[in-house]
């Protein structure tokens, strides 16, 4: 009987130090899976800033397109207004001396063919008077071309200017509108910019934080 109850005694004994390791077993199991989800959840969170890192670069570019083009617009606007009688001085002068030319060119083939006809001395005096008269009505023309052509520049200058005071409020208006314009475009740009460089921070920032604690891990 004693031999039965020793043997009972340690069978009990061995039982108790399996059941021991059994639950040190288990421990260490549930220790490895909080570890692997500690981990995943990790691995998750890096994966999500990476996507968010991605998704804050085509802001970034999105916002550097809209800079860009807002730019492009100003500058095109600007550009459209241009001196109006400047313009019209310069196409005048360049219609003048384009008839300058020509009439010197006519004056030029006459004179050869002249040359060429070698006349008698009557014949030369009366072309001589033609050519005079000729000279003398070509220039009164000209000087008249020239007198219209400056008035028709003038009456369009004084007939821009002169539309009244209504056209000049509107135009005021405008302008002042055009600078209100400008300013909003200016603030704008000055809070994209500000955004843009916000959003680079914070990238780098997480990026940082991120290395660092792949380096700690």
């Amino acid at each position: 009987m004693e031999d039965k109850f020793n043997n009972m005694s340690k069978n009990q004994e061995e039982m108790k130090k399996n059941q021991e390791e059994m639950k040190n077993d288990i421990t260490a199991i549930k220790n490895s899976i909080e570890s692997i989800n500690s981990r995943l959840e990790e691995a998750e969170g890096h994966i999500s800033e990476l996507e968010d890192k991605k998704v804050h670069e085509e802001e970034i570019a999105e916002l550097q397109v809209q800079i860009q083009y807002a730019q492009i617009s100003v500058e095109m606007d600007m550009f459209s207004k241009s001196d109006l009688s400047a313009t019209l001085k310069d196409i005048c002068a360049h219609h003048v001396q384009e008839e300058q030319i020509e009439v010197e060119t006519i004056k030029a083939a006459k004179a050869e063919e002249a040359k060429d006809e070698h006349p008698s001395e009557g014949e030369a005096e009366e072309e001589e008077k033609e050519k005079k008269v000729a000279d003398e009505e070509e220039g009164e023309e000209e000087e008249e071309g020239a007198k219209e052509e400056f008035e028709d520049a003038k009456e369009e200058e004084e007939g821009g200017e002169g539309e009244g005071e209504d056209a000049q409020e509107a135009e005021d208006e405008k302008k002042d509108e055009e600078y209100l314009f400008a300013c909003r475009m200016a603030s704008w740009l000055a809070a994209s910019l500000c955004m843009v460089h916000a959003y680079e921070f914070k990238i780098h920032d997480n990026v940082n934080n991120s290395d660092v604690y792949n380096k700690n891990t």
